[in-house]
């Protein structure tokens, strides 16, 4: 907006230096004519006798002089005629564009090359003594000529016409340029969301525009003339923002409150440039004012809400801490009587189990596998509450060879499962690789473990690059699910099976889902029963 100010003071020079050429012109053919004014009394006063002295002789000699170096420093085209039409003199210029010179010819047949009198060379107003003035566009050419014709008049009574044409093409051409920056410009000015204002440096309103006068609530009639004190709410406002802009010439983006009509306070964005006469005083201001009323408003209620996420980011890691320490103290609580009801079953299994019965035995075992189980429970939910603690280190990772190694790793813990797999191509990706280890570990592993009822556990491993993200996904043969249940798969505790079909802690999945959220990824599943699962997760590349 600013560019558009700039463009309206540009175009207001630019019409100020087409006045000061026009204003040229015609002091140079004002002069013009008053010399041959001038040279018509001084040689009707030497045919009369009654100038006799040298010194208006000389003064005669100077006034002819400048008349010819007029005549010839005229950057246009002069001619002289009768009134019978016949061409008395033609400067050189007239001469050298004409190529000839046609002293004694009429006027319209040497000049337009026409077989009779055209309106440029009469006009009975010049015969009768008076200087006519116009503009036309010259149908010959397509050119715009500015036409002096004055009249001559000789001792003998008779009057001559003097033509003065001076090509004003270009002149014409920069008017209707700055005549269509002006429409632009009014255009741009009325049809601008913002508020553009024009006052003097009284600060008197000028000119405001539609966006202005809604802004405020008035009427064009209350505004223009309206000192622009009446609608800052703070008077100091208004005085600080005429020193600095007196000072630097400009503002932009200067914090406001200006008050509507209605009574109602705003805030606003003031920027404004100062508008100088030739001389470089201070004329007034022009600017644009910004409502940005309901941008403080949401900026403060960001404020609020930094605030508020401030004060409860401090209340969650109090939380935090509370809760590791509540985490350790329960670990611990409960692994001290596991540990003892593990120990002294073993004890009672090796000692006195010549006296137990089958039955016995058999539940002394439960106790000890439920006690195994539990103590596992336990490092499982630890592991998963220290994920959103843990400090992600992030790197590059083959992603292929770290399925290779989990698989060898896996199939040594496996050894008595038939395990086909497959690692397809996979793409690499950043992150924190040990996060990443612990998800294939989970994955794989379930998909080891939902494969036990197959006789050859078929696991496939791919991956692939989709949309600005790396996809990818392990697949199985085994026992599958319920697509309708894919959802509670990934919630902690969540089991779509008892222990006693497969073992587990109903964990695994979780950590896994929360590993890749916090690598901003996604995780899904699908499935169906009998034909086995395919879990999904991605990584950005």
């Amino acid at each position: 907006m600013r560019q558009r100010i700039t463009k309206l003071q540009t175009s207001e020079i630019q019409v100020e230096q087409v006045g000061e050429e026009i204003k040229k012109l015609n002091g140079n053919m004002e002069r013009l004519i008053n010399l041959i004014g001038q040279f018509e009394a001084s040689d009707k006063e030497l045919e009369n006798g009654t100038t006799k002295h040298a010194k208006e002789e000389e003064a005669l000699r100077k006034s002819l002089a400048e008349y010819d170096a007029i005549i010839e420093a005229f950057d246009g085209l002069i001619y002289i005629c009768s009134n019978d039409y016949k061409v008395e003199f033609m400067n050189e210029r007239f001469i050298q564009r004409t190529g000839y010179n046609p002293i004694g010819q009429e006027c319209y047949k040497a000049l337009h090359n026409l077989d009779s009198i055209c309106p440029w060379c009469v006009n009975e107003k010049v015969f009768q003594g008076e200087t006519v003035r116009w503009e036309v566009l010259s149908p010959k050419d397509n050119r715009w000529y500015y036409i002096v014709n004055t009249p001559i008049r000789h001792p003998d009574g008779r009057i001559s016409k003097m033509a003065m044409i001076q090509d004003i093409t270009e002149r014409k051409k920069i008017e209707e340029a700055l005549r269509e920056s002006e429409k632009r410009y009014r255009t741009i000015f009325e049809e601008s969301r913002d508020a553009i204002y024009i006052t003097t440096r009284e600060g008197r309103f000028v000119d405001i525009n539609q966006s202005g006068l809604d802004l405020f609530g008035f009427t064009k009639q209350e505004m223009i003339g309206m000192n622009v004190r009446e609608i800052y709410v703070h008077a100091f406002d208004r005085q600080r923002f005429q020193q600095e802009i007196e000072q630097k010439g400009s503002v932009r983006d200067y914090e406001v409150k200006f008050r509507k009509k209605d009574g109602t306070d705003m805030d606003c964005l003031l920027t404004a440039t100062v508008k100088r006469a030739d001389d470089g005083s201070i004329l007034g201001y022009q600017g644009i004012i910004r409502d940005i009323t309901e941008r403080k408003k949401a900026e403060e209620e960001i404020k609020k809400l930094d605030e508020d996420l401030k004060r409860r980011a401090i209340e969650l890691a109090t939380i935090n801490k509370e809760l590791e320490a509540f985490s350790y103290s329960v670990s611990h609580d409960l692994r001290t009587p596991l540990i003892a009801i593990g120990g002294f079953s073993r004890l009672l299994l090796e000692k006195y189990s010549t006296h137990l019965d089958e039955k016995g035995r058999q539940f002394l075992n439960i106790i000890r596998t439920k006690a195994q189980n539990m103590s596992q429970l336990i490092d499982d939910t630890l592991a998963f509450c220290h994920l959103s603690r843990r400090e992600m280190k992030s790197s590059d990772i083959n992603m292929g060879e770290l399925a290779k190694a989990i698989f060898e790793e896996l199939r040594l813990i496996h050894p008595e499962r038939h395990l086909l797999w497959n690692i397809k191509t996979l793409p690499s990706a950043r992150g924190d690789q040990t996060m990443i280890r612990q998800v294939f570990i989970n994955l794989l592993s379930n998909a080891i473990k939902f494969t036990k009822p197959k006789e050859t556990a078929v696991i496939e491993i791919g991956g692939r690059v989709e949309e600005g993200r790396n996809i990818y996904y392990v697949k199985d043969n085994g026992v599958g699910f319920d697509v309708q249940e894919a959802k509670k798969l990934f919630n902690a505790f969540q089991r779509l099976h008892s222990t006693e079909e497969f073992e587990g802690t109903g964990i695994g999945l979780a950590i896994v889902h929360r590993i890749i959220q916090r690598h901003d990824g996604q995780v899904w599943a699908e499935g169906k029963v009998n034909e086995g699962a395919i879990f999904f997760f991605t990584l950005p590349q």
